[in-house]
């Protein structure tokens, strides 16, 4: 899967994003990370099409997404208008640093999918944002 390729590229293209980690650092998250901004890639889902061909051999298109848990600050009020305000320049540069972007050989450029609020903590706005990308997968 793209998502250590994702890490790397956001660890040396995202300025704004203090830190970022995959799947297992985001699952021992109990609270917000002690430096934000950061982000968190972690598998989304993975859809395989139909066989492309009517042999015996299978040939299948796999719909990849991907999710980029982002967590800003949100010290100066509970209701989250100054975290929605932090979250704005990091997401634009998440969105510009993956999308576009093939993270793998074989792989389609980076689309952007959903996006929607996480959760709202006291002191954090967690928010995700989906990735799509695909590939050919072809049976021996």
């Amino acid at each position: 899967m793209p998502i250590e390729s994702a890490i790397a590229r956001l660890k040396s293209q995202a300025a704004l994003l203090y830190q970022v980690d995959g799947a297992a650092d985001f699952a021992s998250i109990e609270t917000a990370p002690r430096q934000l901004p950061a982000a968190f890639v972690t598998p989304w889902t993975q859809r395989p099409q139909p066989s492309l061909l009517d042999t015996m051999q299978v040939e299948q298109r796999v719909a990849v997404q991907i999710a980029v848990n982002i967590c800003v600050s949100n010290l100066r009020e509970p209701g989250g208008r100054s975290a929605l305000d932090a979250l704005k320049p990091v997401l634009a540069q998440v969105q510009d640093v993956l999308g576009g972007w093939s993270p793998m050989e074989g792989y389609d450029p980076f689309m952007l999918g959903d996006g929607r609020l996480l959760k709202l903590l006291p002191g954090a706005l967690w928010w995700t944002q989906i990735f799509n990308t695909a590939y050919i997968w072809r049976s021996k």
